[in-house]
């Protein structure tokens, strides 16, 4: 179990080296047709920096959107409406649904991100 464990850490370390670039909205924000909020913008940039640390898609929000909405300091409603319209451009998921449980995750959809690593890989 060890040597399996050992093996999968090497492997993860071989993926993170390989990154070429780091991944920023700001790509998005350039090539988009529609303007974000900067709620928006703020929600997303925070999981494109996790996203960028760490190389996993989400994280859990284990307060809820209450809880989210205080971490970013922004209005309870407001932030509901922009996570509705990030879903809704194909941006973000949330699992379970997002009203439905105290703790959701909350991720970056992976065409979301092909479409920054290939903005990325175009850009200077």
């Amino acid at each position: 179990m060890k040597e399996k464990r050992k093996k999968r850490e090497r492997r993860v370390k071989v993926v993170f080296k390989n990154k070429p670039k780091q991944l920023s909205i700001q790509l998005f924000i350039k090539n988009s047709h529609r303007s974000l909020s900067d709620i928006e913008v703020e929600v997303v940039d925070i999981l494109l920096d996790h996203y960028n640390k760490t190389g996993s898609k989400w994280i859990y929000a284990h307060a809820g959107l209450l809880g989210l909405a205080e971490h970013l300091r922004v209005d309870y409603d407001s932030l509901g409406r922009a996570l509705l319209n990030l879903r809704q451009d194909g941006i973000i998921y949330t699992w379970p649904k997002l009203y439905e449980r105290q703790t959701f995750k909350l991720g970056l959809k992976s065409a979301f991100l092909k479409k920054l690593e290939a903005a990325a890989k175009g850009s200077p």
